[in-house]
């Protein structure tokens, strides 16, 4: 162990602890994703609320392997007025934002909108984080750094909510018009 200090310019420490040289594990990683056989949700309209730049291009580069319909914004506010002006499929929320926080948009969209699927993006995933989520009003809690097959599986969820709501639509539709002949 080595220490070394100097008054007004800083520290060094240094320790050496001898391991053996282990072997290589042979992993199974079933997060990789091969965006080559992705399935298409073109008909999805996603709001993603990311205040991190960085965060927006790569939520959108993993998004535009699904063909979907991608609006980013860079707070809860923003993420609130959207929706009240737009119809959105899902939205992918960021927990920690400025001028308005992912839980809070999450309550005030709950407000007008008790549908929506919303789900967390979060790199806080401690049980208590995702309990938190879920009781804000979101439907789930995904993981930051961004994980491919937790966005898939959300996106099918949305696509079977939204595939359900147009049948839902289309047989009220249709008793509508049987009601007026």
């Amino acid at each position: 162990m080595f220490a070394r200090s100097e008054e007004d310019v800083g520290s060094l420490f240094s320790l050496h602890i001898p391991l053996p040289i282990g072997e290589a594990a042979d992993i199974e990683d079933d997060s990789t994703v091969t965006f080559e056989q992705s399935p298409s949700y073109s008909q999805l309209r996603v709001l993603v609320a990311e205040d991190q730049e960085i965060n927006q291009m790569v939520i959108e580069e993993v998004l535009s392997h699904y063909d979907c319909d991608v609006t980013l914004v860079a707070n809860g506010k923003e993420a609130v007025d959207a929706i009240s002006e737009i119809e959105f499929d899902v939205v992918l929320m960021d927990i920690q934002m400025p001028i308005m926080n992912g839980y809070e948009a999450t309550q005030k969209i709950r407000a007008f909108n008790s549908e929506i699927p919303i789900y967390a993006l979060s790199a806080s995933v401690m049980e208590s984080d995702r309990k938190a989520s879920i009781d804000a009003g979101m439907n789930g809690h995904l993981s930051k750094p961004i994980n491919a097959v937790e966005i898939e599986e959300a996106l099918a969820s949305a696509q079977s909510f939204h595939s359900k709501g147009l049948s839902d639509s289309a047989a009220m539709a249709e008793g509508m018009v049987k009601e007026s002949l």
